[in-house]
């Protein structure tokens, strides 16, 4: 639920800042993810105009900025993020697909043995957490550990994708010039396709 409300946090700002204030993309959104077991936070931004140094420069910059504004949120704006998400975790599936996606995590849960739960409404045990459990310092604490840049219990991984009208050779050049990023699996990977070689992109961390 933490990461939840985080993400319903900042989606707006996040958007407020990097798109319409900066204007560093055409796409800029962020989004929650769950992996093996491991939750996460994901931030897509496109951009045709700045590098992916300045983009995580940028991405950085907004995290610490954001981090003051939870931590000087008020109780009743603070609230009111916890009862509007809330009442988006109660609400009734909008359709069959939804359903299976709220739903998919105790399926996946049953073939493991030792994980088993059978828990099919999470959602209203989540919302009593909110209700009990969180307040704005345990938010703030569990933001400041997460995701701000001086925590050094953040982890980060940036995927970088390059367009097929990209000069030059993108995987050297993240090498060569990037001191905020590092490549892990750069230049060395061999690119068969014409078409991928033009469109590569690489993992970083």
């Amino acid at each position: 639920v933490l990461v939840n409300l985080k993400e319903k946090m900042r989606r707006e700002p996040l958007y407020a800042e990097l798109r319409t204030r900066q204007q560093l993309g055409y796409m800029v959104k962020c989004s929650s993810v769950a992996l093996y077991g491991k939750l996460g936070f994901v931030i897509e931004l496109t951009s045709g105009k700045y590098g992916p140094q300045y983009l995580a420069q940028d991405i950085d910059s907004f995290l610490l900025q954001f981090g003051g504004t939870l931590m000087n949120m008020s109780k009743d704006m603070f609230f009111d993020h916890v009862t509007a998400l809330a009442r988006k975790k109660l609400e009734d599936p909008k359709g069959a697909s939804h359903a299976v996606e709220r739903h998919w995590d105790t399926v996946r849960q049953c073939n493991n043995y030792g994980e088993r739960t059978y828990r099919w409404n999470p959602h209203f045990a989540e919302v009593e957490v909110l209700k009990t459990y969180v307040t704005p310092q345990i938010l703030y604490n569990a933001y400041e550990k997460w995701l701000l840049p001086v925590s050094k219990s953040r982890r980060r991984v940036s995927v970088v994708v390059f367009g097929h009208g990209h000069q030059g050779q993108p995987l050297r050049d993240l090498q060569d010039r990037s001191s905020y990023i590092t490549v892990v699996n750069g230049p060395e990977l061999e690119v068969k396709s014409e078409t991928a070689a033009r469109a590569r992109g690489c993992k970083m961390m």
